[in-house]
């Protein structure tokens, strides 16, 4: 389990700016992609974009990918 979460640490940290505002607001916070839209100057759906941008690309390298 530690290993695991030193694992999701570590990609939280190499992911990109805009995915990394949007998980941590609305994935980690549990913030409304609306309101936290609206605080980043975003429209709702390019916040939504950016959050599952995000999951997918942590998906993608915890699980061995680029």
């Amino acid at each position: 389990l530690l290993v695991r979460l030193a694992d999701l640490d570590m990609s939280l940290k190499l992911l990109p700016p805009k995915e990394y505002q949007a998980v941590l607001l609305i994935g980690l916070l549990g913030l409304d992609t609306r309101w936290a839209g609206s605080e980043l100057g975003v429209s709702h759906d390019t916040m939504w974009r950016r959050y599952r941008r995000g999951l997918e690309w942590l998906c993608n390298h915890l699980n061995g990918g680029k």
